[in-house]
């Protein structure tokens, strides 16, 4: 399919949390550019270069501080030409003419 598609996550916490990434439950070790932006916030993102089938699967980011534990995830899903990128209930499209 030859999309390249990339998740954020930011996270914010005493102490600055860690985040970490798994796709289908599987840990994505040493996959993520993780920023800390000041004392209190991280930023992090992947990058799925040249998706493929294989790729289209459930996407989770996890910060986790000595508090507490949080995860969000997302859903990038294919359907015949066009790309959805799901999280929180919405939705977001990406069409693959464009990219032709």
């Amino acid at each position: 399919l030859g999309l390249n598609v990339t998740f954020s996550c930011t996270a914010t916490g005493i102490p600055l949390p860690n985040i970490s990434w798994s796709s289908d439950n599987i840990d994505m070790i040493n996959a993520s550019n993780t920023t800390a932006l000041n004392v209190t916030t991280v930023y992090s993102e992947i990058s799925v270069a040249n998706i493929k089938m294989d790729d289209f699967e459930m996407y989770a980011c996890t910060a986790m501080n000595s508090l507490n534990t949080v995860s969000k995830s997302a859903m990038l899903i294919n359907a015949s030409e066009l790309v959805y990128w799901c999280c929180h209930e919405m939705c977001f499209t990406v069409s693959l003419q464009q990219y032709r």
